[in-house]
Parts: structure tokens; C-alpha cells; sequence
């Protein structure tokens, strides 16, 4: 399995979120710390069967919240 992964639209994921393989093939993770002043972003994910050239696309939303305690 081949995975590939772009911001929707654009030609690759934003500087923040990498797309990691693992080690077995029919898995991959997005990871990152989001540093945007978005609210949220899409990411197409793409997985490429080698063996039968069958190609399947997800798209994902990843919605961006600010947690941090207020203090005062």
C-alpha cells in the first residue's frame, strides 16, 4: 500500500502535519502540532493498492480548538 496525503486543494500538506507509514502496510498516521490560525483544515488522504492499481481517496477534517486554561 501506498499512502499519500495533500491539504484538499493544494499540492502538499501544510509545514505542521506529516503523514508517518507504519510498519504494517494497511496503516499510516497524520501527525502534527497545528500551528495555524485556522479553525480547521481537510486533508485528502490517498491509499494505492500495488498489487491491484486500486486507488482509494478519504477526505479528512481536522478541527483546531484552543484548550488552554484561562487564568485570571
Amino acid at each position: 500500500m501506498k499512502w499519500e496525503a495533500t491539504l484538499k486543494g493544494k499540492p502538499a500538506l501544510p509545514n505542521w502535519l506529516r503523514l508517518v507509514r507504519s510498519s504494517h502496510p494497511q496503516m499510516a498516521y497524520l501527525v502534527g502540532s497545528p500551528v495555524t490560525d485556522s479553525q480547521q483544515v481537510t486533508v485528502h488522504v490517498m491509499a494505492k493498492d500495488a498489487n491491484t492499481f486500486d486507488v482509494q481517496h478519504k477526505y479528512i477534517v481536522i478541527s483546531m480548538h484552543d484548550d488552554r486554561k484561562k487564568f485570571g
